[in-house]
């Protein structure tokens, strides 16, 4: 079973969480830990400042022989004593506690002993040494175990230190572990859908491809976006069927007009023919024949151009010469375009692209039926002309007219469907977004450059032919 995005954010969310809390606890412990070795420190450190006003009593005493001096003595033995017994020790300084708790013992025995004898010329010196060796051992201890806390204290923060540089990283590496984890969830399959997206703004159909296995809010969403595709192309392409029966219509009453002079021909020469026969002159008609049959032909090939411009063709593109393709749809549309218009084609014939004939004699027409409307009645030119960039792998396909021209504002929305200039009930809005789909699926692009008054420029590129590109 698959875990869908959602699930895998709030999974790892909740990790994330989980482990930065128990992670958390560790130097909560710590301190606390390093909070107590503070408190006893501070016991410590009095427990070292009694044993230096003791030594200072001592001192006095031994001195001045103050009275004062012995009773504070004794009061501050007492203290010590009290301290002693409940400081706070490991294991291993429990023993020498109960050391130093007899020596202090031991100490007030001695200092009593010094205190009965009246004569201070009398003091043994046994005993004073005594006094001060214990004096010593009790300083040595309190400063060991200060120094002792204060070495704790330094590991702790250096382990503290340690154990927050590894919840640091290990954060951090969960943090990247989710982000990667929401990249490759969220935000690339949106890069992929917003791509997908464009590309039908420009008029390319591609679907996504997804997961079968996936059921995840991604995979259903890549579904619902590719099913829309299919049906944005199916659409497509009954528009791009409406506009060509639109586009049929027209030549279809101009080659009307064509089929009428070899069909009056082929009328005249039957009638010759005829004639003909009754006076047996043979020559004469073979010669009809010839006629009749030369115009029978040309009236097929008319024919046979509306056809094949009229069947549904699947995109097949192959290498042919562009020339050969302009020439064709100018041709198609010879019967419309009025005598005062003239059509130029300056393109080398050596230019070969790889192009889907069919569909590229409709953008010819499309373009030129769009000239000779722009021109109108008045005399104007249309033409053709190309030039070839191997070096950015490219051809560039120029169709300039010296018609009305397009008004600034209507530039941007040119190419979108079902938007024309013409008079409401002349144009379907679709020629252009015909064009437009048609040259983005030949993996080219087309822009327009116009100025009222002063015509119109189509900027068509479409790619070069690998073997082009290579020599």
């Amino acid at each position: 079973m698959r875990i869908n995005q959602r699930s895998k954010l709030i999974l790892s969310c909740v990790t994330h969480f989980l482990i930065l809390g128990i992670l958390c606890v560790v130097p909560f412990r710590d301190f606390r830990q390093f909070n107590t070795g503070l408190e006893n420190m501070e016991l410590y450190s009095r427990l070292n400042v009694l044993v230096e006003l003791l030594r200072q009593t001592e001192e006095n005493y031994l001195l001045y022989h103050s009275e004062h001096a012995l009773k504070k003595n004794r009061e501050l033995i007492r203290q010590l004593g009290l301290k002693m017994e409940k400081l706070p020790l490991t294991r291993d300084l429990e023993l020498s506690r109960k050391t130093q708790l007899e020596e202090l013992a031991r100490y007030g025995q001695l200092m009593d002993e010094l205190a009965a004898t009246t004569e201070v010329q009398a003091w043994p010196e046994p005993l004073t040494r005594d006094i001060g060796r214990i004096g010593d051992q009790l300083q040595t201890f309190g400063r060991q175990l200060l120094l002792q806390c204060q070495a704790r204290q330094r590991a702790m923060v250096e382990r503290f230190k340690q154990r927050l540089l590894i919840i640091v990283a290990l954060s951090a590496m969960i943090s990247i572990l989710i982000s990667l984890s929401i990249w490759r969830g969220v935000f690339q399959p949106l890069k992929k859908l917003e791509q997908a997206a464009l590309d039908i703004a420009r008029g390319t159909f591609r679907p996504i491809v997804t997961d079968q296995r996936g059921d995840d809010e991604t995979q259903t969403v890549f579904k619902a976006f590719n099913h829309m595709v299919r049906e944005l192309e199916e659409d497509q392409k009954r528009l791009i069927e409406s506009h060509k029966l639109s586009s049929l219509g027209t030549l279809a009453a101009g080659a009307a007009h064509q089929l009428n002079n070899p069909l009056n021909n082929i009328a005249t020469s039957s009638q010759i023919g005829l004639a003909e026969l009754e006076s047996g002159d043979p020559e004469i008609t073979s010669q009809m024949l010839e006629t009749i049959h030369n115009e029978a032909m040309r009236a097929g090939r008319i024919v046979s151009s509306l056809l094949d411009f009229s069947r549904d063709h699947e995109f097949f593109p192959r290498l042919v010469a562009l020339a050969d393709v302009v020439e064709q749809a100018v041709k198609l549309a010879a019967n419309e375009i009025p005598e005062t218009v003239q059509v130029e084609i300056a393109i080398p014939e050596d230019i070969t692209l790889r192009l889907d004939r069919h569909k590229m004699t409709e953008v010819i027409l499309n373009l030129l039926l769009n000239g000779v409307q722009a021109i109108g009645e008045g005399p104007g030119t249309i033409s053709f002309s190309a030039a070839s960039q191997p070096e950015r792998h490219r051809v560039v396909l120029r169709v300039r007219d010296t018609g009305c021209g397009i008004d600034p504002a209507d530039l941007g929305r040119i190419f979108d469907p079902f938007f024309t200039t013409k008079n409401e009930g002349e144009g379907s809005g679709l020629g252009l977004a015909v064009v437009y789909g048609i040259i983005n699926k030949h993996g080219g692009s087309i822009s327009v450059e116009s100025e009222m008054g002063l015509g119109t420029l189509f900027l068509i590129t479409l790619p070069l032919p690998e073997q082009e590109v290579s020599s």
